[in-house]
């Protein structure tokens, strides 16, 4: 663990109901999502064009939250729900999701129809796809509340270009490697993310 990550994970435990409450919340989860990619080698990153969010659950509405290093949608236009996509798979099954969209990537939106129903893949709308049809995998996890009764207020996402084999699976132990530091900092985003539903 880095010294940058564990000031990071330090952060949210010392100062919660003050600091992280603040416009600066935001802000903290960002250089959390940049100290958490920093273990995947830089050309790895490069080359798949890794990419990590994460989104506030209100309602069934799933929001971005923050970003590293941009945005999949800059500007916000599009929305996503809990019946849609991989970080809506996440929510329902109250587990992490990998999923590889190789066979999918680059193609028309015609291509995620069912030929019987018609019904697209993952629920996508034609938006959500036209922001989504460049990736090649995706991991979504998701972010539970803290408390007796834990419920699931977020979601953590990676995406990339490549399918999961070039940067998921790419060394021995990498996997569990990466899993285990994602489980750790969803529990510190579990606590941001509850301040910011409170303000």
């Amino acid at each position: 663990m880095t010294s940058a990550f564990a000031i990071m994970l330090a952060i949210p435990q010392t100062f919660a109901s003050r600091f992280i409450r603040s416009r600066f919340g935001d802000e903290i989860t960002r250089i959390i999502l940049e100290d958490l990619l920093q273990p995947v080698e830089p050309a790895i990153r490069e080359r798949v064009h890794l990419r990590c969010n994460v989104m506030i659950r209100e309602g069934s509405v799933l929001k971005m939250l923050a970003a590293y290093p941009e945005k999949t949608d800059p500007m916000g236009t599009v929305s996503w729900n809990i019946e849609q996509g991989c970080c809506g798979l996440a929510v329902r099954r109250q587990e992490p999701v990998v999923l590889n969209l190789i066979e999918f990537q680059g193609k028309p939106y015609d291509a995620l129809l069912d030929p019987e129903d018609e019904l697209p893949k993952w629920g996508l709308t034609r938006e959500q796809w036209e922001h989504t049809r460049d990736l090649g995998s995706i991991v979504s996890i998701p972010i539970f509340s803290m408390g007796p009764s834990p419920e699931i207020i977020g979601v953590l996402n990676f995406d990339a270009t490549g399918p999961k084999e070039e940067w998921l699976e790419c060394a021995p132990d990498i996997k569990e490697q990466f899993f285990k530091r994602a489980m750790v900092v969803r529990r510190v985003l579990g606590l941001i993310l509850m301040s910011q539903k409170t303000i």
